[in-house]
């Protein structure tokens, strides 16, 4: 199985998922054209951050600082 194709079944299943435990849900979950897409690549694109991070952050588990940049002129 290709790498695309394991994380369509497991976006797949996890709407499935949501569906079944959701079934008064005021808004619609269902396949689009970033289905197929991690959640690191939608991150890249949306700005969105999975709740498994988010929960990090909840725990004081902060990003890593960007490295510092040194302009020696």
């Amino acid at each position: 199985m290709t790498h695309r194709l394991g994380v369509f079944k497991q976006n797949k299943q996890e709407v499935e998922n949501f569906k079944k435990q959701n079934p008064n849900a005021t808004f619609k979950v269902a396949l689009n054209k970033f289905f197929d897409w991690t959640d690191e690549e939608k991150s890249k694109l949306t700005g969105y951050v999975p709740a498994s991070v988010k929960g990090d952050r909840r725990l004081g588990k902060a990003a890593p600082a960007p490295a510092p940049t040194c302009n020696a002129n």
